[in-house]
């Protein structure tokens, strides 16, 4: 996936890159497209057909698309030329995620730029607002219970609603105290889980990855040079087991990589959580293993190794 689409991460300020000219999408406008599958052939001079009809009522997920083309294209306030109000939500989450800045503290810093900005700035008036609308951009976050020895996921409708692991009948929930006399049952041991097919979809969805998608497939080289994996044994081994897989270029070969760290410097008794990281090898060398195209997918939840029980939480 390419980071244009990522609103945890950077993006540059250059006054041109959210300039929209006629004819030319702006970065933020194209990311938009790209989330939402749309390929856009026309002029920004025909606003009517970028918006719904005033006839008929878009329904949930065009009304979603048309409200963040709309904040790709508004300035933050009249006169602004380098940040609209979608970009500057992303970048203000970017400088949250990177500075490890409190909720607290986005509050109070976000109610002050609007305080002492022009009068109807679209600066958003707390960080619940801010993430809103870059959730918007899609790439969600499941949370899934897990056995606290890892024997089961509880993913399936008919395992949900288990209070205990079917295997080794351990409990799921736990007893907590939530003031007032209230007590609620809380998951010990809860999996995050970042959905891979939609990142897929959007590796074809971007003019700036799909081109490249077929790579693998169009530069063959001879015998006995390895520039790619797809020069090694093992691909050309894999290729002659599926054959049908191997006929179709477009179908996304995945590497999946993955190891512990901790989370806490000042750990006793230490803990540690595995990360599983997976990327696209349809790509060419200099992208595929790179940082852009580097997909976290699940985070495995310490405190000790998943060793033999990763295949349960991989099935997710």
């Amino acid at each position: 996936m390419s980071w244009r689409s990522d609103p945890t991460i950077g993006v540059d300020t250059n006054p041109e890159i959210f300039s929209t000219q006629k004819g030319h999408l702006n970065r933020f406008e194209s990311m938009v497209y790209d989330v939402a599958g749309v390929e856009y052939e026309m002029d920004h001079d025909q606003e009517m057909d970028d918006s719904p009809s005033m006839d008929e009522t878009p329904n949930i997920e065009a009304q979603k698309f048309y409200e963040l083309l709309d904040a790709t294209q508004k300035p933050l306030w009249p006169g602004c030329n380098n940040h609209t109000e979608l970009s500057f939500a992303v970048r203000f989450l970017t400088i949250k995620s990177e500075g490890n800045m409190s909720q607290r503290s986005c509050d109070q810093t976000l109610a002050l730029m609007k305080e002492t900005h022009s009068a109807g700035n679209l600066i958003p008036k707390d960080f619940y607002r801010a993430k809103k609308l870059v959730s918007k951009l899609g790439l969600t976050v499941k949370k899934i219970d897990c056995c606290v020895d890892g024997c089961m996921l509880f993913y399936t409708d008919e395992e949900v609603q288990l209070k205990e692991c079917k295997f080794c009948h351990k409990p799921r929930f736990q007893i907590q105290d939530v003031g007032r006399g209230k007590y609620k049952e809380v998951p010990i041991k809860r999996m995050h889980y970042l959905p891979l097919i939609p990142r897929l979809k959007r590796l074809y969805a971007s003019m700036s990855s799909a081109p490249h998608m077929g790579w693998h497939n169009e530069n063959r080289r001879e015998p006995g040079v390895l520039c790619h994996p797809s020069d090694g044994e093992a691909w050309k081994h894999f290729d002659k087991i599926h054959p049908e897989f191997a006929a179709e270029p477009r179908n996304v070969r995945l590497a999946l990589c993955s190891d512990g760290f901790s989370p806490f410097n000042n750990s006793n008794p230490p803990y540690s959580c595995w990360p599983i990281i997976v990327t696209p090898y349809n790509l060419p060398p200099e992208l595929c293993m790179t940082t852009p195209f580097m997909s976290l997918t699940l985070i495995i939840p310490g405190p000790h190794s998943p060793k033999g029980k990763i295949n349960v939480y991989l099935q997710s």
